[in-house]
This record gives structure tokens, sequence and C-alpha cells, in this order.
């Protein structure tokens, strides 16, 4: 609910923020996407295989959601663009190796149908987040008049996320 619902309430007003920071035209904002989202491909590749490698699931998700409520930290105090830039580039970056990596640690301890629940279970209650998140940063730029409080608040459910995870993997242990 935490890391969906903070995606999706920065992920459909992104290009309006880095609009306002660069400046850029809607081609250029749609070029720096796509350019930072090849990145993102990348480093889902790339967090699956390592997990995978390390057989670490959880401190993996925790070391990424860390970094994203650093990076909306990040974007929430600065209006310079170049680091308004790479805090973006830094939320697509963690943000699709959270997704490779999150998923694969109910497999880690449920089997068949059990496995097939929890995921399902995960996803739906996601789906909650899905609602809420947009629906809490639209009254923070309403209320405000600026994007800054949303992307400030966006770093509770990712710290809020980071120490369910802990909690989740000592619990496993």
């Amino acid at each position: 609910m935490c890391v969906l619902g903070a995606a999706y309430a920065f992920g459909l007003s992104a290009p309006m923020v880095l609009q306002g920071v660069t400046h850029f035209d809607a081609s250029g904002i749609g070029f720096l996407i796509a350019g930072i989202s090849a990145f993102g491909a990348v480093s889902m590749i790339a967090a699956g295989w390592y997990s995978d490698h390390r057989r670490e699931r959880h401190l993996h998700v925790v070391v990424f959601l860390l970094a994203m409520a650093a990076a909306y930290l990040a974007m929430g105090l600065s209006v310079t663009p170049w680091i308004v830039v790479l805090a973006y580039a830094a939320t697509i970056v963690f943000g699709n190796a959270i997704q490779a990596v999150f998923y694969l640690i109910p497999s880690d301890f449920l089997r068949g149908r059990a496995a097939a629940g929890g995921i399902a279970a995960i996803g739906s209650i996601g789906m909650i987040g899905s609602f809420v998140g947009p629906y809490a940063w639209g009254l923070a730029k309403d209320y405000t008049g600026s994007f800054q409080a949303g992307l400030l608040a966006l770093t509770v459910p990712y710290l809020a996320a980071a120490v369910i995870v802990l909690l989740l993997r000592q619990r496993s242990h």
C-alpha cells in the first residue's frame, strides 16, 4: 500500500513536476522520461539478478526503499533542475528495482496456492494505496499550491515500508 500509493501519486504528476523545474517542452519531457526509464529497466534486471545471487530479498528492498525516500526528500527540498532530474532518475531506477525484488519475497516462504494468494493479497492491498496516494497528493497540491509538500510527504510511506519489510524479515527468520 505504501509503495504503490506513493508511486502512483508521483508517477501521475511527474511530467508536470519535471516540466516546472526544467522548463522543457512536452517532447523534451517525454524524451527525458523515456531515457531515464531505460535505466529503470536495466535496474530491474540487475536488482533481480543480484538478489538471486545473494539469496537476500528483504535487505535489498529496504535499501531501495530508503533510496526512494532520500530521492523524494531531495526533490522536495530542491528546485535546482539537475538535482531534481537526478532525484527523479533515482526514483525510477530504485522503484523498478523494488518491483523486481519485492514480489519475490512471498515465494521464499509460501508455496503453491498460498504463494498465489499471498501475491494477490499484496496486489489488492496495493491498489488501495493506488487510490489513496494520488488523492492525498492532490490535496497537498491544492492546499499548498506547489508539489514540494507532496514530494516531502512521499518520504513517509517509503520509510514506513522499509520498517515493515525489516519487521517481516525479522519475523521470517
